[in-house]
């Protein structure tokens, strides 16, 4: 993997390019899946099903969240599954990354770092062309 600077936004894509149908961003060599709920609301999350690795986009939306094309596990907004075919039970370990998103200016920012821990830097404060 190839050295890059993780703690700041990145355009992940256009705002009207975000629908409710899911789509992939390679980002920093991470690919993410990028789509909106039903209060319209841009969401980011890791691109992979956390059981088999299948690529989310290649899934379909049942309301809010995103259902993996190859088993069916779902995942809701915050990367957290929901439901896992034939069991009642979800294992916790059955998350996928959430990535905090920033929508301005008909773009779609998405921090790639760390969790943000509330810090000025972390914190979407607009471009630094906008100054």
């Amino acid at each position: 993997m190839a050295d890059h600077i993780l703690n700041t936004w990145y355009v992940a894509a256009w705002s009207d390019e975000v629908t409710n149908k899911p789509i992939r961003r390679m980002i920093c060599e991470q690919s993410i899946v990028l789509y909106r709920i039903s209060d319209d609301q841009a969401k980011a999350l890791a691109d992979r099903c956390a059981h088999r690795a299948f690529p989310l986009p290649k899934g379909r939306m049942l309301g809010d969240s995103i259902e993996c094309g190859y088993h069916g596990f779902t995942y809701g907004p915050d990367g957290r599954c929901t439901k896992v075919p034939g069991q009642t039970t979800l294992p916790e370990r059955a998350v996928v990354r959430s990535y905090p998103l920033h929508e301005k200016d008909g773009w779609i920012w998405v921090w790639m770092g760390g969790r943000p821990c509330g810090c000025r830097s972390q914190r979407y404060s607009g471009h630094p062309l906008d100054e």
